[in-house]
């Protein structure tokens, strides 16, 4: 069993111990993949893809930097380069070969591994790779019934005692309408020196967006049997904004110092 193998359930246990870290699915991490080493052998970002559709060129650039700004912002002390200075080095036509076999197959060839060693080792030690696996939007629909106070009248009776009088029993549905964008996407990060991959896993952004109304009636008059109509629900997420938390949990799950 080799390394690589042998610690996924040691990182499964670190992942489901940090309460505020995003949740890795399928986590491996070999033993070799530590924060000193992240430190001095640098990051590539080699792409970000999609396996359910093919994106222009324009918007993977723009995943791209969300990653290599997730990893910046969470691990400021790495240096990350972008997927643009890779693809200079390879030529456009490599690199799109490259990045067209892995939204294929969701891996790097070993040829491809061997020619990253040889034309771009000098830019980083690590290569992260992203790909959509699978997305949809969904909505949903939830409402409660709440009680709110009584509308009281006082007055004076004839005595000058002080009466109340409730004219109203308030009862408030309260709707949720909520629109998911749920996404998921896998990570793969290859240690060019040893040829081979160091770290995967997925994660599974919800990208939810939610509007709340309500409607007050009094029950002595009305009935509250049912909530009022259906509103309109809001737009789904941009999918830029459900990758960003996507790599954010990404970034997370990264070894940091101590």
């Amino acid at each position: 069993m080799s390394g690589f193998t042998r610690s996924l359930l040691p990182a499964l246990l670190l992942s489901l111990l940090g309460a505020c870290v995003a949740p890795v699915l399928g986590l491996r991490q070999d033993p070799s993949f530590t924060f000193p080493a992240l430190l001095n052998g640098r990051i590539v970002v080699g792409g970000v893809v999609s396996r359910v559709d093919e994106p222009p060129d324009a918007e993977l650039r723009d995943w791209e930097a969300a990653l290599v700004a997730a990893i910046a912002g969470e691990r400021p002390a790495f240096v990350v380069q972008p997927g643009p200075t890779l693809a200079a080095r390879l030529g456009t036509e490599v690199y799109r070969t490259m990045l067209g076999g892995y939204r294929r197959d969701g891996v790097i060839e070993q040829p491809d591994l061997e020619r990253l060693k040889r034309e771009a080792r000098d830019l980083g030690r690590y290569v992260v790779f992203a790909r959509i696996e699978a997305e949809r939007i969904e909505r949903r629909r939830d409402s409660l019934l709440r009680d709110l106070p009584d509308v009281v009248r006082e007055f004076k009776d004839k005595d000058g005692n002080t009466r109340r009088v409730v004219i109203a029993e308030r009862v408030e549905w309260v709707v949720r309408q909520e629109t998911l964008h749920p996404m998921s996407v896998a990570f793969l990060v290859y240690d060019l020196d040893r040829g081979g991959p160091v770290w995967s896993g997925s994660l599974n952004p919800s990208g939810s967006r939610s509007t709340e109304y309500g409607e007050v009636v009094d029950s002595r008059l009305f009935a509250p049997l049912l909530p009022p109509g259906p509103g309109a629900y809001p737009p789904p997420a941009p999918r830029i904004e459900v990758l960003r938390e996507a790599f954010e949990g990404f970034a997370e799950n990264l070894p940091k110092s101590g």
